[in-house]
């Protein structure tokens, strides 16, 4: 079984877009293979991005796991890869802003990599992530 994920969007206004993701996978996993993926998580969730949206601010917490955040294009462009807790912070500058690469649709991408082997047994959560993705909507 590869990692579920649950979606809460936090706000949809004019002008902030701010999204929480839980990443949680049960099964046995494996090391340093891809584990779940999720694809235009934006759009998955109630706003269609423009290639002017802008990370402002990600907090996350991983157990047993790294995410990864591309943004969407026909050839995916890094953001960032997160592991362990902390806030990546960008509020008093411009964003992480998107490079507008061929196929580009301002969306987000992400995916999740167990960074231990561990057999499933009862009760056992072998990998998980919480993720707070504030955004800038663009014009």
């Amino acid at each position: 079984m590869a990692m579920g994920f649950t979606y809460e969007v936090l706000e949809n206004g004019p002008r902030n877009f701010i999204l929480h993701i839980v990443g949680l996978d049960t099964a046995t996993t494996t090391a340093f293979t891809t584990d779940g993926g999720a694809t235009g998580v934006v759009a998955a969730n109630g706003y269609t991005p423009t290639t002017s949206l802008k990370i402002r601010r990600v907090v996350y917490n991983t157990t047993n796991c790294a995410v990864r955040l591309q943004w969407h294009q026909t050839t995916n462009a890094e953001v960032l890869n997160l592991t362990g807790y902390g806030h990546y912070n960008v509020r008093d500058t411009q964003g992480l802003i998107n490079p507008k690469g061929t196929g580009s649709t301002g969306d987000i991408d992400m995916l999740t990599y167990p960074i231990a082997a561990v057999t499933a047994g009862t009760g056992i959560v072998t990998a998980m992530f919480s993720m707070t993705l504030e955004c800038i909507k663009g014009a």
